[in-house]
C-alpha cells in the first residue's frame, strides 16, 4: 500500500519558524494542491479521552484548521482509519505524523468562506489492545 501526498499546507508560525503540514492519501497518484490554513494551522495536544493520569502510554492529538475554499468536508471522509497519513515539518524536518481521526471533524456552515477543523492522533492509544502472541 503507497501514499500519495494530495494537500499540503505551508505557513509561518507565531515564533517566525516554517512549517509544512502533508495530507498523504493511500493509493493517490495524482496532482497536489495547496491549502490555506486558519488561524489554528496546526495545535499539538495531548490526547487522553479517559483521563487516566497514570497512563504510562501518552500520545498526542493534532488539530489543524483549513479554509474550504478548494475543499470540502467529503474530501477527508473515509471508511478505512488509515486513508490519510498526516505529516507535521518544522524547520525543513519532520516533526509529528499520525493519521487523521475519521469520526472527529467540525465545519461551521456558513455561506461564505468557513473553516474545517480536523484532528489526528499518532495512534499510540491502541497499543493496548495489542497481545503478543506465543
Amino acid at each position: 500500500m503507497s501514499y500519495g501526498l494530495k494537500y499540503y499546507s505551508e505557513f509561518v508560525n507565531a515564533e517566525g519558524h516554517s512549517c509544512r503540514l502533508d495530507l498523504y492519501y493511500k493509493d493517490y497518484s495524482g496532482s497536489t494542491t495547496s491549502l490555506n490554513s486558519g488561524m489554528r494551522a496546526f495545535v499539538l495536544k495531548e490526547f487522553n479521552s479517559d483521563n487516566d493520569f497514570f497512563k504510562p502510554i501518552r500520545p498526542q492529538q493534532a488539530e489543524f484548521e483549513i479554509l474550504a475554499d478548494v475543499v470540502t468536508l467529503e474530501s477527508f471522509l473515509f471508511n478505512d482509519d488509515d486513508s490519510v497519513k498526516v505529516q507535521f515539518s518544522w524547520q525543513g524536518s519532520l516533526y509529528w505524523q499520525g493519521w487523521l481521526i475519521q469520526d472527529d471533524f467540525e465545519e461551521s456552515w456558513v455561506d461564505s468562506a468557513h473553516f474545517i477543523t480536523l484532528r489526528a492522533t499518532e495512534q499510540l492509544s491502541g497499543l493496548n489492545i495489542i497481545s503478543p502472541s506465543l
